[in-house]
């Protein structure tokens, strides 16, 4: 995926299969996506200072469902940003249909503070 500054204002990624063949793009008005205020993510880690997990939401590029992990960025104990990735909810069900679960399974996705699933972490 690239992502670049398009000259009209907008914001305009592509996505690629293999480089440098592209499958797909789109292109948004950068001026109305304040990412500090429209994922929730930042705002996990900016008040926990620690990795977060985020419930589904509505990916505000994309359209599309996703969930997101977020960890701080911190230069001298000072809060600078995120760093994050989105994981798109139709992948996740791809997988879990491929790598069905056996009926007496209990999935989890362990992290160093608690369980994250099939519940909210705690």
């Amino acid at each position: 995926m690239t992502f670049r500054p398009a000259p009209t204002g907008s914001v305009t990624s592509t996505f690629y299969e293999t480089w440098p063949t592209p499958v797909g793009g789109y292109s948004i008005d950068a001026a109305n996506n304040d990412l500090r205020t429209t994922l929730p993510h930042y705002q996990l880690v900016r008040q926990r200072l620690a990795l977060a997990v985020t419930d589904p939401f509505i990916n505000p590029d994309t359209g599309h469902p996703v969930i997101a992990l977020g960890y701080p960025i911190l230069v001298k104990d000072n809060f600078v940003g995120v760093a994050s990735a989105h994981n798109h909810v139709s992948g996740l069900s791809e997988l879990l249909a491929r790598h069905k679960a056996s009926a007496n399974a209990s999935p989890s996705l362990p992290t160093n503070m608690a369980s994250c699933w099939p519940t909210r972490c705690r």
